[in-house]
């Protein structure tokens, strides 16, 4: 299993906080946030995912290419 934290401070708040944990095919993220500064959270959870989906898409082209 692999946990990694990654903590974005701005204004010295603890804004953003994304943790992903992996454990055998599948990896799952959590995120929180400070409402204040991410006034819209599933927004960002969906522009993470669609970006994820991106990064996938673009490595199977590439692995296909080879």
């Amino acid at each position: 299993s692999l946990e990694l934290s990654l903590e974005l401070s701005l204004e010295f708040k603890q804004a953003l906080m994304i943790t992903a944990v992996s454990y055998v095919d599948k990896v799952t993220f959590t995120v929180s946030v400070d409402e204040e500064i991410v006034p819209d959270p599933q927004k960002l959870c969906d522009d993470l995912q669609e970006s994820f989906y991106l990064i996938k898409t673009s490595v199977l082209v590439v692995e296909e290419c080879v």
